[in-house]
């Protein structure tokens, strides 16, 4: 079992819509009764834990924990451990799953979350207890919703990890790289419309600009 996928900050209120993931490798189905999930921070406090009560993982499928507090389960949702294992730091802690005094596989995150969107190891990657490790393997959901705004894929293969702008960044062929910023002079006006004819005003007016060198624009 490997952990594949993670909520951590959803929009509004964590409780009751916080979720992780895990991945069955194995070409058999798992019987999850009596297994461990637990959270704990990373220097070893707020540990929690929670004994599984029921529930089968399908062989080479994914399977979901969340906190639902009440009502049916979301489609996306296997199996609920209400409020057994409190809410996930935003910024660091550990998940994940195991059975007597073997832990199958865990998760440790230090990268603070995007609000909204699940953690999501890269597909692309062999799934792994030990290549999960690797915190630059994994992303935060971009595009796929499953929910209201909320990105990610619960019970589902992830969206592969690709290169994102952070701020005072820009990307280029893929590649994060610093703002090229303009200076004074660097843009020059050479052109207007100021009163087209053939549009109206609203539509039809214009500029244009000459770059004397290489500037982003945003």
């Amino acid at each position: 079992l490997v952990v594949t996928e993670i909520m951590l900050d959803p929009a509004g209120t964590d409780t009751g819509a916080e979720w992780f993931e895990v991945y069955n490798t194995l070409g058999t189905d798992i019987d999850l009764k009596g297994m461990v999930i637990f959270t704990r921070d990373t220097d070893g406090s707020c540990a929690k834990s929670h004994t599984i009560k029921a529930g089968t993982i399908k062989s080479k499928s994914y399977f979901t924990f969340g906190d639902v507090r009440s009502g049916a389960l979301p489609s996306y949702i296997g199996y609920t451990y209400a409020d057994a294992l409190g809410s996930f730091g935003n910024a660091r802690g550990v998940v994940g799953i195991k059975c007597g005094m073997t832990t199958f596989d865990e998760f440790t995150w230090n990268k603070p979350a995007k609000p909204d969107r699940s953690r999501s190891f890269d597909p692309t990657a062999m799934k792994t207890s030990m290549n999960n490790d690797d915190e630059n393997k994994w992303c935060d959901s971009q595009g796929t919703v499953f929910a209201g705004t909320a990105q990610g894929t619960p019970g589902a293969e992830n969206s592969i990890c690709v290169p994102e702008a952070m701020a005072g960044t820009c990307l280029e062929n893929g590649v994060a790289r610093p703002i090229r910023p303009a200076a004074a002079g660097d843009l020059i006006i050479t052109e207007m419309m100021p009163n087209p004819k053939v549009a109206t005003s609203t539509t039809g007016e214009w500029f244009e600009v000459l770059a004397t060198k290489a500037v982003d624009m945003n």
